[in-house]
């Protein structure tokens, strides 16, 4: 088994607001591979990252349905509420939030490494 390297921030923690209306998109500008980590504050509301190659493709995204159509263009990883989480990225990348219902705050603190 591999070891892995502990996370270390590169950039400053950014702090989002995920709801039920389509996101806004921030760019993460950063070349070649980097880590995400993303913490959901709160402690009962689950959200969704949703990232994409285009800003446009962020804010086109939905909460999936059961059986329904994944958002076209954008990608979404589930984050459930009061969670750490970090995810790999290779490349400049826009990211928002989604919910099903209500608020949430999310930070986001780019890096290499993991949690």
């Amino acid at each position: 088994m591999e070891a892995q390297a502990a996370f270390k921030p590169f950039g400053p923690m950014l702090r989002i607001l995920a709801s039920t209306t389509p996101p806004s998109a921030t760019l993460f500008p950063y070349n070649g591979e980097w880590t995400l980590l993303v913490s959901n504050v709160s402690t009962t509301q689950d959200a969704y990252i949703v990232y994409g190659p285009t800003s446009a493709a962020v804010a086109g995204a939905v909460v999936p349905a059961i059986g329904g159509a994944p958002s076209p263009n954008a990608f979404m990883l589930p984050l459930p509420h009061f969670t750490n989480a970090t995810y790999d990225f290779s490349g400049p990348t826009f990211i928002g939030g989604i919910t099903p219902s209500g608020n949430v705050i999310l930070d986001l603190v780019a890096g290499v490494g993991q949690e």
